[in-house]
């Protein structure tokens, strides 16, 4: 698998809401067994450039591309597969979603991105065999000590309703995510959470989700009604070392 980066884009989302930049820079591992790391908001700000990943939340297609107008960001992006944020430079662009090798877009969208800010984007299906492009603005402002930030994207096309619990009980974390739809990141105590579609079995799949302190946290729900999955995205800032100087 491979990913071509064409660090001369540019990206600084402005549709989605911008974020903070954050100070240090950061990890991320997924249930899928990738890792990557990505440089502090404030040294891409510096650069004059964004942060931007892309997970393929599509089961029913070939591999997939991200392009900004004419130019590849990613290539061969397998399902379930989230690319490393990649720096590219700040201007609006069509964002454009393919199958890898084609010329028609399966979705676009025209976003604004801003220097220093990160930003994932989700490939989401259709029942029509297109997709819906899902943008994100990734508000990495750190959890207080020990706690964590959780939040839910339902990259489904026609399971709603996707609830969030603390497992074991009933304490409803986040609620009511619909397909398409994203929460945006709240902050919890660490420990297991489920997420539980309303009016539907309860995937196995989908429960006893182990949150830890300090983390944030993207369940994304994926596949066909009868076969539901979690990808879930850890990010994790790193330890500011001057600041115990």
């Amino acid at each position: 698998m491979r990913y071509k980066v064409t660090v001369t884009a540019v990206l600084a989302i402005c549709t989605i809401a911008c974020g903070t930049k954050t100070t240090t820079s950061s990890t991320t591992t997924t249930s899928q067994g990738q890792a990557s790391q990505a440089p502090s908001g404030v040294e891409a700000s510096r650069e004059g450039v964004a942060l931007v990943r892309f997970l393929n939340g599509d089961p029913l297609g070939k591999p997939r591309a991200l392009m900004l107008d004419e130019q590849p960001l990613f290539t061969d992006v397998g399902y379930k597969t989230l690319t490393p944020y990649s720096e590219v430079r700040s201007k609006s662009y069509k964002v454009r979603l393919l199958e890898t090798g084609a010329r028609e877009d399966l979705a676009s969208a025209r976003d604004e991105f801003l220097a220093g800010h990160h930003y994932t984007f989700v490939a989401v299906p259709r029942k029509d065999g297109t997709s819906v492009l899902v943008d994100i603005s990734d508000e990495l402002k750190e959890p207080k000590t020990g706690q964590a930030k959780v939040r839910v994207v339902n990259a489904t096309n026609s399971v709603n309703d996707l609830d969030l619990y603390r497992a074991g009980t009933e304490d409803k974390i986040q609620k009511g995510v619909d397909a398409t739809e994203k929460t945006s990141f709240k902050e919890v105590s660490p420990g297991t959470f489920d997420i539980r579609p309303s009016r539907r079995p309860f995937p196995t799949q989908l429960a006893n989700l182990k949150v830890e302190p300090d983390r944030f946290y993207t369940f994304v729900v994926v596949g066909k009604p009868e076969n539901l999955d979690v990808i879930r995205v850890e990010d994790q800032l790193q330890t500011d070392t001057r600041a115990s100087r």
